[in-house]
């Protein structure tokens, strides 16, 4: 559960909007632009992914300091 809500859902936000900006940019004929945006989620994507990863590598001594 911990690792679908901080995890799973954070990249799949991301990723949803990535399919909106690129539809809009292929439907306009701008096919660079869709690249341009395809590269700007992953590198989010990455960016994000280290402290999530972080989290989960500690999210056991998270819950125990939670109680």
């Amino acid at each position: 559960m911990l690792i679908n809500v901080s995890f799973l859902a954070v990249m799949f936000g991301l990723t949803s909007v990535l399919e909106t900006l690129v539809s809009q940019a292929h439907g306009n004929g701008k096919f660079k632009k869709c690249g341009i945006y395809l590269n700007k989620a992953i590198l989010m994507n990455l960016i994000l992914l280290v402290p999530v990863t972080l989290l989960m590598l500690n999210a056991e001594k998270i819950l125990i300091l939670a109680g």
